[in-house]
This record gives C-alpha cells, structure tokens and sequence, in this order.
C-alpha cells in the first residue's frame, strides 16, 4: 500500500519538548519572516549555535486561506545523521520532514535529546513523542529552528503548506510518530499506540 499524507495546517503539534523558553517579541529571526541561511540564524555551522540548543519561540498567527490561526511553537534543535535518501528540506509540493532525537545513553551528551533525525533506521525514539518538523534545508551536525507545538506556522514558513508522510494511518485525535513506507523509511505520524507518546492531533484522517 502506498503510503498517505495529512495535510499540515490539519495537524497541531503537541509540545512533549523540555521548556528553555524564549519569547521574544522580535523572534528568532534576524529579520520579517525567514529565509534559509545564516543570515536568518536559520541554520549555523555547528560549533557556533546563536541559541542555546533547546531555546524554544512561541508566536500567534492570524491566520487565512490556507494557514490556521493560534499560536505556534519553534524549537532549535541540532540535525544528527539524517535518512540517506530523504534530507532535511521544507518547500512548496514535497513532503516534510518529521524528526525525533537520535538514540539517547546513559551518561550521553548533555544535548543528546536535541540532536534529531528523519530516518527511523538510525533511532528507536519515535515513542517519546518529542516531534520536531524541519523548517529548512540543513547539513549534519548543523542547528536550525523546527515547527514542535501548536498550528503550523505557514505564515513566516510558506514551505511548511503541504503534506506530512503517515504510515497509512492516521486519525482525527491523538497521532505518534512511526516509520512510514517510503523508501528508506523517513518518519511519519500513525495512530496511537500503547506505550508511545501522543506528538500530533488529527483534525481530519489522512488521505
């Protein structure tokens, strides 16, 4: 069976992400609505984060055609080893990207949680429920801001508009995060299960 998408602005996030809070009236952005690069603070090489890795940006859009309205949650989060056939992007017809941390050890690096992954091969955290969507293109080992509570925040992210992969099942109400069928098995949203953390709320069932 090939596999199904959920629309984006049908989806709102459960935020399950520690709080390192940083509600800026100004934003997380150097400027207006963001662009991909550095000049954005969009993403950085990876010694030398602008934020704290963790430092999260809540913001409230008015919404329209096409964007819900409510307030949103961003996270800034490091990128790990990301799936081989699928890289980090967030344009306009192609499908996004759902992470989650990479593998977490006892006595692990302080911002293991934080370093994230689109491929379910390299991680067996999708049951925690700390859900992250790429907001841009980023390099391994490179920080950028990602979508992790609330609405879509379509309005300074035009490229988050569109599909979000599901493993053939999703509903209206609480969704996980699960391997999908696309090639390689970049991580998706599936129905709810017994041990794994509830990230996405369905307001429709995917197509």
């Amino acid at each position: 069976m090939a596999n199904s998408v959920i629309d984006s602005e049908l989806v709102i996030l459960r935020d399950n992400w520690p709080e390192i809070a940083n509600n800026n009236a100004a934003g997380p952005f150097n400027a207006g609505a963001p662009a991909s690069g550095s000049d954005q603070n969009w993403y950085v090489a990876g010694d030398t984060p602008p934020h704290p890795v963790g430092t999260k940006f809540t913001g409230y859009q008015e919404g329209g055609t096409g964007i819900p309205r409510g307030t949103y949650t961003l996270i800034y989060l490091q990128v790990g080893t990301q799936n081989p056939d699928i890289a980090l992007s967030c344009a306009a017809a192609t499908n996004k990207c759902v992470c989650c941390p990479e593998d977490a050890s006892e006595n692990g690096t302080a911002i293991q949680i934080y370093t994230v992954t689109n491929d379910s091969a390299g991680t067996t955290s999708e049951p925690t429920g700390l859900c992250a969507i790429a907001l841009s293109a980023m390099t391994n080992s490179y920080y950028g801001w990602f979508w992790c509570g609330g609405v879509a925040p379509i309005s300074i992210v035009p490229g988050l508009a569109g599909d979000i992969p599901t493993a053939n099942a999703f509903q209206i109400g609480d969704n996980i995060m699960a391997a999908t069928d696309i090639s390689n098995t970049p991580i998706g949203f599936t129905v709810a299960a017994a041990g794994s953390v509830s990230c996405a709320i369905g307001l429709a069932a995917d197509d």
